[in-house]
């Protein structure tokens, strides 16, 4: 077997361990009384998300996300639903709701955090209310354990003849995969160079 799904699985099963780790925590019990069963949909790309995902077929799906604009909003993309909203989510909270597969407390805490949302979406005039009512939003559905934060990912190192700090930048997207102005070079940027490059921007 290729050796790079081996390195995938073992990261796996360390996630794995980690978010039962977690999730035990949360829960105030040990693996006998709560056993953890986590699918990272990641080992196998997206390609088994309608027959994982949309099914329900999972317990905790391991995703990434990133901002796509620079606004508290764009954080509750991967959740929210509107009514009757059966369009792409990460998460379908809502839609498991409508078809009952989701009830009691876990309904009430998916219902309140879609209120939330709603009610933050029309804060235009206040910024700092704006901010805080998604962060309050995001609490919930953190607290409610509808979501388990697990971190944050960290660029490796790349050996590279481009100095991206010519390129486009924007606090969030993808503007750093541009390679519009950025000129190459006829060597490669050293860890030395690349900091000059950056604290000269």
């Amino acid at each position: 077997m290729d050796e790079r799904v081996h390195a995938r699985r073992r990261i796996a099963e360390a996630v794995y361990q980690l978010v039962g780790q977690v999730v035990r925590l949360f829960l105030g019990a040990d693996e006998r009384d709560a056993p953890v069963d986590v699918h990272a949909l990641l080992l196998r790309g997206y390609i088994p998300i309608r027959y994982i995902r949309r099914n329900g077929k999972v317990c905790f799906p391991l995703f990434n996300w990133g901002s796509d604009y620079s606004d508290p909003q764009t954080e509750s993309d991967p959740f929210y639903q509107a009514k009757g909203d059966r369009g792409s989510r990460y998460a379908f909270l809502r839609t498991g709701v409508e078809d009952g597969y989701i009830t009691g407390e876990t309904a009430d805490a998916v219902l309140n955090y879609m209120n939330a949302i709603e009610e933050a979406t029309a804060i235009t005039e206040d910024i700092d209310a704006r901010y805080d009512a998604f962060a309050n939003a995001e609490a919930s559905l953190i607290n409610n354990a509808l979501v388990v934060p697990m971190g944050m990912s960290v660029p490796k190192y790349l050996a590279t003849r481009l100095n991206y700090w010519e390129g486009q930048y924007a606090s969030t997207g993808f503007s750093n995969k541009r390679l519009k102005g950025i000129h190459v070079l006829d060597h490669y940027v050293s860890m030395a160079e690349y900091e000059a490059n950056r604290d000269a921007r």
